[in-house]
């Protein structure tokens, strides 16, 4: 057995350190029939059915809704699936199932899901026509004009996210857009503007309010604030 331990290691995929302690149980007991194969033995929590079914729960999720499907809201939605079905349809009834993170990992990789970084969708698609018409007219407007005054202007609205946007996505899928429920006021508008000839000018930022109270949400120094009131003669 030692002197062909080795190559029946390597035939059949095992350690040297494994062949030799069967070897040794194989001596006290020679009536041992063996390692028992837990993993094909082992009883699932889900049926492959009822499996299948909450795959198809979690790509919808992805597909329809946009939303994030992270490990809690899985672990949500499975407790809740398993709570539904019918006693006598259960897979080991008798086990308190509570989704633990070691089976979100092992179901993850069993049906081809990653964890991966979403991208909130911050607007629609254009279509490749308005882009080429809008080309055309600025061709033929930036001959009429000075660089200095033509103006890029554009009014953006920085958003505040307070968590991380990891998802599940199908392994192999292309880039991740979700639609994030957030809150619409978490952020803050501003303008920024560079003109033809290659000058920034300043930033602005945009408050709404009935007084210039409202300009004290922003929190900056005196100085700062009288810089944002001056005005900007264009002409």
């Amino acid at each position: 057995m030692e002197g062909h331990c080795a190559a029946i290691a390597r035939r059949y995929g095992v350690t040297e350190g494994t062949l030799r302690r069967w070897n040794r149980i194989l001596k006290d007991n020679k009536d041992w029939e063996g390692p028992t194969h837990k993993r094909s033995q082992r009883a699932y929590i889900f049926s492959k059915e009822q499996e299948d079914a909450l795959v198809n729960i979690v790509n919808m999720v992805i597909d329809h809704f946009h939303q994030p499907m992270t490990n809690y809201l899985f672990k949500q939605i499975a407790t809740r699936f398993r709570n539904s079905i019918p006693p006598d349809q259960k897979q080991q009834p008798n086990i308190e199932f509570n989704a633990s993170d070691k089976f979100i990992r092992k179901f993850r990789k069993r049906h081809k899901f990653s964890r991966r970084r979403g991208h909130l969708k911050r607007r629609p698609d254009v279509d490749e026509s308005v882009i080429q018409q809008f080309r055309k007219e600025f061709e033929e407007k930036s001959k009429m004009y000075e660089p200095d005054h033509i103006l890029n202007t554009d009014e953006t609205f920085w958003r505040l996210n307070e968590f991380n946007l990891y998802t599940w996505a199908r392994c192999g899928s292309d880039s991740i857009i979700i639609d994030g429920d957030t809150n619409e006021k978490a952020g803050f508008t501003t303008v920024a503007t560079i003109s033809y000839d290659n000058k920034k000018l300043p930033l602005i930022h945009v408050a709404k309010g009935k007084t210039e109270k409202v300009e004290e949400n922003w929190c900056v120094p005196d100085e700062e604030k009288k810089k944002k009131k001056k005005k900007i003669d264009f002409t």
